[in-house]
C-alpha cells in the first residue's frame, strides 16, 4: 500500500471517530462510539448527531429499539459477540433491515474494553423471505382447494354409479 493510500485510510478512521456517552461501551469512562463514512452517508447524520444520546432512537425503528433494548444490554454485559436484526432509517426517511453484529475488543483478562458493531443491509433478503412466505401460503391454499375439489368431484362421480 502506498504512503498516500495508507494516510487516506488513517484520515478516514480518524475523521470518523466519535466520542459519545452512548451505552455502546461497558464500564465507567469508556465511552467511545465509532462510526464510519458509510453510516454518515446512509443516515445523513453528522458526527455531532451520532454523538448525541438519542442516536439510537433517531436511527433505529422505535419498535426495534424497544424490542432489543434489554436483550442488547444483557448481551453487552456478557461480553460475548452477538447479533440482531433491526431497521435503520436512511436519510430518505425509509427504513431498511440490517443485520447488526457486535464484537468486543477484550483486554488481557478477557473483559471488554470496547465494542465494535457492523451493519449489513439485509432488506432485500427480508423482502424475499416475506414474498416466499406469501407464495407458500398461496400455494398451500391452492393445493388444499384443489384436493377438496378433487375429492368432491370423485365422491360425486362415484355416487352416480
Amino acid at each position: 500500500m502506498s504512503a498516500s493510500k495508507s494516510k487516506s485510510a488513517v484520515d478516514l478512521q480518524t475523521d470518523s471517530r466519535c466520542h459519545s456517552a452512548d451505552d455502546h461501551d461497558p464500564g465507567p469512562g469508556r465511552h467511545y462510539h465509532l462510526c464510519n463514512q458509510a453510516v454518515l452517508d446512509y443516515t445523513g447524520l453528522t458526527i455531532d448527531d451520532v454523538m448525541k444520546s438519542d442516536f439510537r432512537e433517531r436511527v433505529f425503528h422505535p419498535e426495534d429499539v424497544k424490542r432489543l433494548r434489554d436483550e442488547r444490554q444483557q448481551a453487552l454485559l456478557r461480553g460475548k459477540p452477538f447479533e440482531n436484526e433491526q431497521r435503520a432509517r436512511g436519510k430518505d426517511g425509509k427504513y431498511r433491515w440490517f443485520l447488526i453484529r457486535y464484537k468486543p475488543l477484550l483486554d488481557e483478562t478477557g473483559q471488554p474494553l470496547r465494542w465494535y458493531a457492523s451493519g449489513t443491509d439485509i432488506d432485500d433478503l427480508k423482502r424475499a423471505e416475506a414474498k416466499l412466505r406469501h407464495d407458500e401460503r398461496e400455494l398451500r391454499q391452492l393445493v388444499d382447494t384443489s384436493l377438496s375439489t378433487f375429492w368432491y368431484s370423485t365422491l360425486k362421480a362415484l355416487s352416480f354409479r
